[in-house]
């Protein structure tokens, strides 16, 4: 599906009224089309991509940029939207997350 690939290369940033009309659908239309085809709504689709997209990010300490950063880089509003949405998903904040992980980087 398109939609899902265009939601994908975005990030999970593009909003759902864009790609409604990028598709050319309603928001109705595209929200009955995508799940039928996805098994989720868009924004609950972009909502798993970006914190994905965040989750990898935090996954290399040698990359890691500063929550502000993160927050700023995938998409989230601040720092605090970031924390919520991580707290929401996983029940651990960022940094709660990044410090179970051991350290990839080299000797």
């Amino acid at each position: 599906m398109w939609a899902w690939r265009r939601l994908c290369r975005s990030g999970g940033r593009i909003r759902v009224a864009q790609l409604a009309a990028e598709v050319g659908w309603t928001r109705r239309h595209l929200l009955t089309r995508f799940r039928e085809q996805i098994g989720l709504a868009p924004k609950t689709a972009a909502r798993v991509i970006r914190f994905q997209h965040a989750l990898r990010l935090l996954q290399h300490p040698e990359r890691r940029l500063s929550l502000a950063g993160l927050a700023q880089t995938t998409g989230y509003s601040d720092q605090a939207h970031l924390t919520r949405e991580f707290r929401a998903l996983t029940g651990a904040t960022p940094l709660e997350l990044a410090a179970g992980w051991p350290y990839r980087g080299g000797t």
